[in-house]
């Protein structure tokens, strides 16, 4: 029996097959920083959140808005579609994106913070404070002090590692001193400098130590109805943790190309373009990202070849929502900030490459967090 060529059996590959690896890489790149990265001390972007106020809990999550938004902007632009009345165009495959981190963001300070302590790091800051003094006391004085000091706000000066940051960098806490009252008996604290802890006492560090962050998308893209072209990217509801939800992702776009309207053909192919995306953590947290865009590329082909070098602008947000509940010393507590990603313009220059159905894009996007894209589809 002849056997099947490579282009032929990725279309016999089962749809579940298919499915599923997708979701494997998409549930990698989003819910391994997001929920469950794990540093070699213990503590994971959920812990972090838990153990800091809002202030410092943004500055920690900041970057991450920044690569995660850059990601999902990129790689929707590469080959604008033709200027035809009616075609058929279909491209499935994997978008592969990387953003990356400048190493200023590594690190973040924070001064006059409002800050309280968990259980565990109070008792530390009290026999920080109080030394030998705090050693002497009974259990049930200790007991007492520790429940004065972490119902206590400090203003204090925060110092440590963002997500990007180092695992070696720990993050600290520097409170002013305040006296509280216990058992009678009033207690000076603060001053000291310590290590900051999450609920199950690991120190908190950096948790993705790397110059790259990758993240990776299902795409489909069909046309061309009047010189348009609509892109989808989709993964049905995905169960990742009980305690933050299911993951949820969805994007559109679409892109127009005028040109079907002119009377002469003209010797590139233009368009204008919208997309919009969602990454749902049901529990936890949601990116919304909105991008406009205008593109020029130009195919060059001979015979089954073609070569498609390609440049576009454009003018995009990224938002990250988080709304998280947790406790905080035994009582109900939640945590709730938007973060605005950094980039607002970027400029894309790249090139696609076509053989017998199998297309790869490659392009570098210039801007304030650049990113490049890797796309590998297949179809005509």
């Amino acid at each position: 029996m002849k056997p099947k060529t490579i282009r032929l059996s990725m279309l016999d590959l089962p749809g579940k097959i298919f499915l599923t690896l997708f979701t494997m890489l998409l549930v990698a790149a989003f819910t391994l920083p997001l929920t469950a990265q794990e540093s070699e001390s213990g503590s994971t972007l959920e812990s972090v959140f838990e153990s800091l106020p809002e202030s410092a809990a943004s500055e920690f999550a900041q970057p991450l808005v920044n690569a995660v938004g850059a990601n999902l902007n990129t790689g929707w632009m590469t080959k604008a579609p033709d200027p035809d009345i009616s075609n058929f165009d279909l491209r499935i495959g994997i978008v592969g994106m990387g953003a990356f981190i400048d190493g200023e963001e590594d690190i973040f300070q924070l001064l006059d913070v409002i800050f309280q302590f968990n259980e565990r790091d109070a008792e530390t800051l009290a026999r920080e404070s109080l030394g030998s003094s705090y050693d002497a006391l009974s259990a049930a004085e200790k007991s007492a002090l520790i429940d004065a000091i972490t119902a206590t706000e400090f203003t204090a000066t925060i110092t440590g590692p963002t997500i990007f940051g180092s695992e070696d960098d720990i993050l600290q806490v520097t409170p002013d001193q305040k006296t509280v009252t216990a058992s009678g008996q009033s207690f000076t604290v603060g001053g000291e400098t310590i290590n900051v802890t999450d609920g199950d006492g690991n120190t908190i560090t950096g948790l993705i130590d790397s110059g790259i962050f990758p993240t990776v998308a299902p795409q489909l893209s069909l046309g061309t109805v009047y010189g348009t072209q609509a892109t989808i990217r989709y993964l049905p509801p995905i169960s990742i943790a009980d305690e933050v939800g299911d993951l949820k992702y969805f994007g559109f776009g679409i892109q127009h190309n005028p040109a079907v309207w002119f009377a002469n053909e003209l010797p590139v192919n233009f368009s204008i373009s919208y997309f919009t995306q969602k990454v749902e953590i049901e529990e936890a947290m949601e990116v919304t990202t909105d991008a406009y865009g205008l593109q020029v590329s130009k195919t060059f082909r001979s015979g089954t070849a073609s070569f498609t070098p390609y440049v576009g602008y454009l003018r995009e947000s990224a938002n990250m929502a988080v709304d998280y509940d947790f406790e905080l010393n035994g009582i109900p507590a939640n945590l709730s900030f938007d973060l605005e990603g950094e980039n607002s313009d970027r400029f894309i220059v790249g090139t696609g490459l076509s053989l017998l159905g199998l297309n790869i894009f490659a392009d570098y996007n210039f801007s304030e967090v650049s990113s490049f894209n890797f796309s590998l589809m297949y179809g005509f």
